[in-house]
């Protein structure tokens, strides 16, 4: 059984009470007016079992409502003796009693040579905090105690606890927090007694898709350089692969032998998740009990049954070569080398010998479609269900298989999916058995410079060659190719097909140059949004207070800029999001502006970054204008239910493009390719509608406004 250990951290709510009304959280129903004063501090931790405390956390309840909050951080600054940092957690309402109380605490812990931080809760932004706390102005007030402690040099934390309410906020919480200098940390909202939230299970745990949609975001770069703490960016990865796995924890935790958490009623927990008190018969000298047998299976049942599977952040040492692995100066390079190894690989799929195997038949039973799936998002999924529209009419197949570098989230996507009788298995490229299938689908998205994904196309290829099984390319783009090894890569997998479709006329001279059995078709996306327009389901209920307008609809979709298609200026970046700002201003009576993201995770370049710093553009630019973001990762169904009210839409996105087109809404599109001449000019020219389609580096919000006046000519 472990050895409970003298104490490193002790976590103290100081009080029971509090005046928020969390969703996630019942403390503020349970009525408890427990808390604690110099007397009652003194008697517990004024002993040898506490005397190698390094870090103490307050925390409520709301520790601002404990009127003896100033003693109590007296006392424990004098029963502590090695006591290095103290942090408050707090909700931040109180600025009036935080700019009184703080100086004081900051003195204090100064002339003790204790480093003092506060921990702001900031569960959304804006309203969508305010609509977890259930009170007024939560938003303005959390967010000016923040600034008072940053102004008197106070480290600030802002603390995000994440929940099906604000899982397609983070990002903006994010956001706001690097923007102000602010650190930023995430968590999970979990079940955990002392919350009295034991009746809020199912509305705080996350579904599938949510998880998945966190794991990404917690990995994701801009996330993890957010949070100043190495171990914090371990847990995070520890966390993410949780999520998206169901894997057991590996994230060590301090409390295990090392911290304890004391209530204000004064017992003794292993942390906050345990739900049986440590067994001690005098709280004013706990260490002859404290590794009783009763205390040792207390502990070790907690271990054993609880700690396994918690969420919670409570986080300790790791092996000291871990904290390298995410170092800022170290991680960069370490991602690199990971490209690097997989060099080896991607050149010896060079010599790979294109062949062409002729079907046999013109039915299949199952196909295996590849792609860029797993790194997609809704217009992915549109492509797919298109590609799968024309494999059902040319090869009447209704099984397939679609390979997936994220299977989670390829899962989510798949569902959007809405075709009778047809089944759709997720497989990552390791586990596929290619004896299954009858053919081989490239179907939809580019064949473009990324030579690791056309490795892996390759290799799926050496497979059905020596299967003799077919293989055809469906509805793909061609480009952008900035690498040799990718030109010859791509050209071996053209030179590989049977049949060959794509998507427009400019990629099709490509692919003739290299294959002249190629025929330019156009993005599988039109197929399927021509079979759903006419059955699509109700919205999402993100979308329905959207739609609920007599205002005119107009459609925005901004996206990060990506190097691989642009210059990732910085100054096209402001500049484009300054024009969308002042067109907004310029036509705002009687619109609403909806932004709407064709890609919310970070995989792909997350749309609402962008969302983001053009709301702030926005009012600064129109404050009276009715811009509204719409959060969430919008399904299929909703995105064309959108855009079928919209009377126009503006996207950077192709697919946003192509969906708008899809559904007969009058679209601008604004092309991100800023070398060359990209797909959406491409897209506009072969719909000839090419006076409708602007470049982003040379747009201006005059020449914007007279193609968007052309269009209601």
């Amino acid at each position: 059984m472990p050895l409970i250990q003298k104490p490193q951290v002790i976590n103290l709510p100081v009080t029971e009470i509090c005046d928020s009304q969390c969703t996630m959280c019942n403390v503020w129903r349970a009525g408890k007016t427990d808390e604690f004063n110099r007397e009652s501090i003194r008697l517990i931790f004024n002993q040898k079992t506490f005397t190698d405390v390094k870090h103490i956390g307050l925390s409520g309840g709301e520790p601002t409502l404990n009127p003896n909050l100033l003693d109590v951080v007296d006392e424990l600054l004098i029963c502590l003796p090695k006591l290095k940092s103290l942090s408050i957690t707090s909700h931040g309402y109180h600025t009036d009693k935080h700019a009184v109380l703080l100086p004081q605490i900051k003195k204090k812990c100064n002339d003790k040579g204790v480093r003092f931080s506060i921990n702001i809760s900031l569960d959304g932004f804006e309203k969508a905090h305010q609509k977890i706390r259930r009170i007024a102005e939560a938003f303005d007030m959390a967010t000016n105690t923040a600034k008072l402690a940053q102004n008197l040099g106070i480290h600030v934390q802002l603390q995000c606890t994440i929940s099906p309410l604000n899982v397609f906020n983070v990002i903006f919480v994010r956001e706001y927090a690097i923007e102000n200098g602010f650190e930023i940390i995430f968590r999970i909202a979990s079940y955990i007694a002392r919350l009295s939230n034991d009746n809020l299970k199912e509305r705080i745990a996350l579904n599938n898709q949510q998880k998945s949609f966190v794991s990404d975001f917690l990995t994701s770069d801009r996330t993890i350089f957010a949070a100043n703490s190495l171990s914090r960016r371990l847990f995070y990865f520890d966390l993410a692969k949780r999520l998206d796995t169901g894997a057991k924890r590996i994230a060590p935790c301090t409390f295990q032998n090392k911290g304890f958490f004391v209530s204000p009623d004064t017992k003794i927990y292993n942390c906050s998740r345990s739900e049986r008190e440590l067994v001690f018969t005098n709280k004013a000298n706990i260490q002859p009990e404290l590794n009783s047998l009763e205390n040792k299976k207390i502990t070790n049942n907690l271990i054993k049954n609880t700690c396994i599977d918690c969420y919670h952040d409570q986080s300790g040492r790791w092996p000291l070569w871990k904290y390298f692995t995410v170092h800022n100066k170290i991680y960069p390079y370490i991602k690199k080398a990971k490209k690097l190894s997989k060099i080896p690989g991607i050149l010896s799929k060079l010599l790979y010998s294109p062949k062409n195997i002729k079907p046999q038949t013109t039915q299949f039973n199952k196909i295996l479609i590849i792609g860029m799936y797993g790194g997609e998002h809704v217009g992915d999924a549109a492509i797919l269900g298109g590609v799968i529209l024309r494999a059902i009419q040319k090869y009447n197949c209704r099984q397939y298989g679609v390979i997936s570098i994220r299977p989670n989230r390829t899962k989510h996507w798949v569902s959007n999916i809405n075709i009778p009788d047809v089944s759709i298995d997720v497989v990552v490229q390791k586990a596929v058995n290619i004896k299954k299938y009858d053919a081989v689908i490239l179907g939809g998205g580019p064949l473009m410079g990324i030579p690791s994904v056309l490795s892996n196309h390759i290799e799926i290829l050496k497979k059905s060659k020596r299967n003799n099984i077919p293989f055809f390319i469906e509805g793909v783009g061609i480009g952008p190719i900035n690498e040799p090894i990718s030109q010859k890569l791509i050209q071996k997998i053209i030179r590989s097909a049977n049949q060959i479709t794509i998507r427009t006329e400019t990629d099709n001279i490509k692919a003739q140059e290299i294959s002249p059995i190629s025929v330019a078709s156009y993005d599988p996306v039109f197929d399927y949004i021509g079979y759903i327009k006419n059955r699509l389901s109700s919205p999402q209920y993100s979308l329905k207070s959207i739609l609920d307008t007599t205002k005119t609809i107009w459609v925005i979709n901004l996206r990060p800029l990506w190097d691989r298609y642009s210059e990732t200026n910085n100054d096209i970046q402001e500049n484009i999001l300054n024009v969308i700002a002042e067109i907004i201003a310029l036509n705002k009576d009687g619109k609403r502006f909806v932004f709407m993201p064709m890609n919310s995770d970070q995989f792909g370049f997350s749309d609402l970054e962008m969302a983001y710093r053009l709301l702030q553009k926005v009012r600064q630019l129109a404050p009276d204008a009715d811009f509204v973001v719409w959060e969430t990762e919008a399904n299929i169904d909703s995105c064309i239910l959108l855009l079928q009210k919209a009377a126009l839409t503006i996207s950077m996105r192709f697919h946003g493009c192509v969906f708008s087109l899809g559904a007969g809404c009058k679209t601008i599109g604004l092309d991100y390719s800023t070398r060359t001449k990209g797909k959406i000019t491409n897209l506009f020219e072969q719909k000839g509608i090419s006076d409708y389609v602007l470049n982003i580096k040379s747009i201006t919000a005059d020449k914007l406004n007279k193609v968007i006046e052309s269009h209601f000519q």
